[in-house]
């Protein structure tokens, strides 16, 4: 996850993953989820997507990633 950053529609975020997957993303307050978005990544190719945010304001976005048999987990901060 890289160039997040909180937009009137969300946070905006591009992902790149080095294996084919899905990701799981959730803006988050500190206590709740504020929405939440998946994405399909393919292999080496970039994608900008919008994660919604209802209700709240953003303190972070946390991601999980699924590829095959493995998985993966981060939380990063938005500004």
């Amino acid at each position: 996850m890289t160039d997040q950053q909180v937009t009137r529609d969300g946070v905006r975020v591009t992902l790149r993953a080095d294996r084919t997957g899905t990701a799981y993303l959730y803006t988050w307050d500190g206590d709740r989820s504020l929405g939440s978005h998946t994405v399909d990544l393919t292999a080496g190719r970039s994608v900008t997507v919008v994660v919604p945010v209802a209700g709240g304001t953003p303190t972070s976005l946390l991601a999980a990633f699924e590829a095959g048999d493995g998985a993966r987990a981060d939380q990063v901060s938005v500004r």
